[in-house]
């Protein structure tokens, strides 16, 4: 490999045999290559940084090339020399090593806000729970069980309708109604039964989204 030709000087900032790499980055190059793709119609690709100066005294650069090197033959088949061309990918992969490390990024502050999400579910003194269209609680946080007495597993167990006093039913049943079709409810309230047969009022906040109501239930007994 002596020269670089075409786009050389884009790259390099100086045109054809003038842009050379250094001549310990050239045998390496050119030695590492030629065996790999000694054989006719077998080209080898190579990715390899090169240092390029684009004048005497100039700082040098480094460029990262993507050559693929093919054996030149004769007529005889025999292997002749090497065809090489190469293309600057220097900006290509300095734009995919951001767009990793931009992506880790995101991924550490996904991860940080469900541990913050899973903290404040755990911690908080509210009722939190995710109701389905069938007034079931899909999932239910700790407070359920500080507050009325219910595992999670006896919460998901019983509709709301079972765990409210009789007197709220039917108005609650109307609220949740609207839940359905779209529209939240704001400091409900109504009696839930705890599990020792007492009842303690509980403001709710709901918010439809995705066929589930998000609540938040705050003791105001």
């Amino acid at each position: 490999m002596t020269s670089i030709e075409g786009s050389s000087e884009a790259t390099t900032g100086r045109a054809g045999r003038s842009a050379t790499p250094s001549r310990a980055w050239k045998a390496k190059a050119s030695s590492s290559c030629l065996t790999a793709c000694i054989a006719p119609g077998k080209p080898t690709a190579r990715l390899a940084e090169a240092r390029f100066s684009s004048g005497l005294g100039q700082p040098e650069q480094t460029r990262l090339l993507d050559f693929t090197y093919s054996a030149v033959t004769d007529e005889a088949g025999r292997a002749v020399g090497i065809f090489c061309i190469g293309f600057d990918v220097t900006e290509a992969r300095n734009t995919e090593a951001a767009l990793r490390e931009l992506n880790a990024e995101l991924e550490r502050k996904v991860a940080e806000r469900a541990r913050e999400r899973s903290l404040t579910w755990q911690v908080s003194p509210d009722l939190l729970g995710a109701l389905g269209p069938d007034g079931y609680f899909a999932t239910s946080n700790p407070a359920w069980q500080t507050v009325l007495g219910w595992s999670e597993r006896e919460v998901a167990s019983m509709s709301i309708f079972e765990m409210l006093h009789p007197d709220d039913v039917e108005r609650t049943r109307a609220g949740f109604q609207l839940t359905q079709i779209g529209q939240p409810a704001i400091q409900f309230p109504n009696r839930y039964r705890r599990k020792d047969g007492a009842y303690r009022w509980i403001s709710w906040v709901g918010v439809p989204e995705g066929g589930m109501v998000y609540c938040s239930g705050r003791d105001i007994t």
